[in-house]
């Protein structure tokens, strides 16, 4: 089963990219999804498996500092996750919508990915492993860093709710 992969890369991440990218496709055959800004763009080949969307106009961000630039530089950033899902979700029955900050040293298992294949359920969500439950108040309690879709409306709420 092909593994449709929606994530954000720009030219600060660009290099653990081609490791995670390298890591996920040692399991998964992917259609990769890619919000990414011109530098990105420009360094990759784009092809049937591989589509990169120049969405990102500045990765000057940051979400955990006093700047209010780069607070909406960042807001501006993370909504491109959900334009990424929908293109993803417009040629795939669901998505999974990662950071590229990861490394796969197993594959996703098949129960999962026959689970949002047939849209038994609308989303898969994992929990963020902070060091404490009032970080979680702040950074929110599900890390959208790691989340599987298989429906469209639940990416709209999500956009609403950001």
């Amino acid at each position: 089963m092909i593994l449709p992969v929606c994530t954000v890369v720009t030219k600060n991440c660009f290099r653990e990219f081609l490791l995670f990218k390298a890591s996920l496709e040692q399991f998964h055959e992917c259609d990769w999804f890619i919000s990414s800004d011109e530098y990105v763009k420009s360094q990759l080949e784009e092809g049937s498996r591989l589509h990169c969307h120049l969405l990102i106009g500045s990765d000057d961000c940051d979400h955990v500092i006093n700047d209010q630039e780069q607070n909406d530089n960042f807001t501006k950033l993370i909504l491109t996750k959900f334009d990424i899902c929908t293109e993803g979700l417009r040629h795939h029955p669901f998505v999974l919508l990662i950071d590229n900050d990861m490394v796969f040293t197993n594959p996703v298992d098949d129960k999962i990915l026959n689970l949002l294949a047939t849209k038994s359920v609308d989303a898969f969500v994992c929990p963020h492993m902070t060091d404490g439950f009032g970080d979680e108040k702040i950074t929110g309690y599900f890390n959208c860093g790691m989340v599987f879709i298989s429906n469209q409306e639940f990416v709209d709420h999500w956009r609403i709710l950001t």
